[in-house]
């Protein structure tokens, strides 16, 4: 399935905006296909995401993902956790 995971960025590296860490959605083929600038407690909405373009390495070798075109409509929308059944 899919994942979202904040990834802190190595030292002397920085991500998208300057920032010290990144929010990803992996697909199940484990491509990073969005990002959101990291630092927040929970990523924003709309366009705050934007589609990435990176490789995507298997055993093997390495591939450039093959994906269709930039679409809007997939941005993710709103993304929240709820580690808790309490917190519903």
């Amino acid at each position: 399935g899919w994942h979202m995971i904040l990834l802190g960025a190595p030292e002397g590296v920085s991500f998208h905006g300057g920032k010290n860490s990144e929010w990803l959605l992996i697909d199940p083929e484990r491509r990073d296909r969005f990002g959101h600038e990291g630092e927040t407690i929970i990523p924003g909405c709309c366009e705050r995401w934007r589609h990435l373009h990176r490789e995507h390495v298997q055993t093997g070798g390495s591939e450039l993902a093959n994906l269709p075109a930039d679409n809007e409509d997939e941005l993710p929308w709103q993304v929240i956790f709820i580690g808790d059944p309490g917190m519903v």
